[in-house]
């Protein structure tokens, strides 16, 4: 590459195909159930219960379908920085570089250059799984472009393009 592909921001989103079939699946199995409930359960007590419960369920999926319906942030290349998720960017000047990491599931490692600073302001929780990958992998930033539907390898060439360009 030797241009950013657009303008910034770019952003990488999971797709929605899984939650879809996953919301599919729920109603097949909502409806089966009801079928089992006109057929089975006797006495006006257990129907109404019945029902209450089947009406929570239907709510519960309800809100899972209209959440998988905006698909989340995987990652998304701004004018300040990377952003991953719902955090603030990291700026790009504390970038030092991106590697490709090949396990099963390959990822895209951000390498910092100064990886304390990037983990002072998370929460103790966040912060203790963010040293916990630092100690694995050598960073605690890591992306899983698999979800967005891309090759590791692309996803790190156009933050390394991106990078390049910004920090200068």
């Amino acid at each position: 590459m030797t241009e950013t592909p657009e303008p910034l921001p770019i952003e990488f989103r999971a797709r929605r195909l899984k939650p879809v079939l996953s919301t599919l699946g729920c109603l097949a199995a909502l409806w089966m159930l009801w079928r089992y409930y006109n057929d089975h359960v006797s006495g006006e007590i257990m129907k109404d219960m019945c029902l209450v419960v089947f009406l929570i369920i239907l709510l519960g999926i309800a809100a899972f379908a209209i959440n998988a319906s905006r698909p989340r942030l995987i990652c998304a290349l701004t004018e300040e920085g990377l952003r991953i998720g719902p955090r603030p960017p990291i700026p790009w000047r504390d970038i030092a570089g991106v590697k490709v990491f090949p396990y099963r599931m390959p990822f895209v490692g951000i390498l910092l250059k100064d990886p304390e600073a990037f983990l002072a302001p998370l929460s103790s929780v966040a912060q203790q799984a963010a040293r916990m990958t630092l100690q694995r992998i050598g960073t605690p930033v890591v992306i899983q472009p698999e979800a967005a539907g891309i090759s590791a390898e692309y996803l790190a060439e156009v933050i390394e393009e991106v990078r390049k360009e910004r920090a200068g």
